[in-house]
């Protein structure tokens, strides 16, 4: 904590404290973003991987692009989302 921190009231750090989770949630929908790029572009090219002993195949590809989306989308809502008005 440095000492800016300590002069704001409880308010103001619960409001800091809220914005750097948001800005991590930012952070990880970039990441589920293109996890889901990677795994649409794998689908639609038909490539089938093995990594490290496990084959996966075009649908295992498919779900991996509905499972990605839908975290990027969930963790872009609510990070990106309008203040609340309490």
């Amino acid at each position: 904590m440095t000492d800016a921190d300590t002069n704001l009231t409880a308010d103001d750090q619960k409001k800091n404290a809220m914005t750097r989770t948001r800005e991590i949630a930012k952070f990880f929908c970039g990441f589920e973003t293109f996890h889901a790029l990677v795994h649409g572009y794998l689908w639609s090219s038909g490539t089938d991987l093995t990594v490290l002993g496990i084959h996966v195949t075009s649908a295992w590809n498919l779900i991996g692009l509905v499972l990605n989306a839908t975290i990027a989308l969930a963790l872009g809502m609510w990070a990106w989302r309008g203040r609340s008005a309490s």
